[in-house]
């Protein structure tokens, strides 16, 4: 991957997760469901392949239409967590390729939020990206 695509993709990845951090946030905002919806379907086009099949193993898990296990329930939770794990470790080989021990390293990996308070942030690393693009 080159530099500049790969800067290109670090920024669709983390508007991404800031879409998904949103919605989690507050499930109800309007804004927050616009911006995931447009995230997913950006990175459709953006990632690679097997981003994309994770991409729409965790859509079709988390949409509403999902009636297959209660959402209150520990089992819902634990899938949806085990799902977003296997997005992100698919996300991180797509920008930095296979890396030694991750499925252990990123077993406890999850979202995390503020439902008090949105909290935004320092992303200056990735602004700083987007001088390259």
């Amino acid at each position: 991957m080159t530099l500049k695509k790969t800067f290109s993709a670090i920024l669709y990845y983390r508007n991404f997760i800031k879409a998904l951090n949103d919605v989690a946030i507050d499930n109800s905002d309007y804004d927050a469901q616009k911006r995931i919806a447009e995230s997913f379907n950006s990175l459709i086009i953006i990632a690679a392949p097997k981003v994309v099949y994770r991409l729409m193993e965790f859509h079709n898990f988390i949409k509403t239409e999902n009636t297959e296990i209660p959402r209150n329930s520990r089992e819902w939770s634990e899938k949806h967590d085990h799902l977003l794990r296997q997005l992100v470790i698919t996300i991180r080989e797509d920008l930095y390729g296979r890396e030694k021990d991750i499925d252990s390293l990123l077993a406890g990996v999850h979202l995390v939020s503020n439902k008090r308070n949105k909290i935004k942030k320092n992303f200056n690393l990735l602004r700083t990206a987007e001088n390259f693009i």
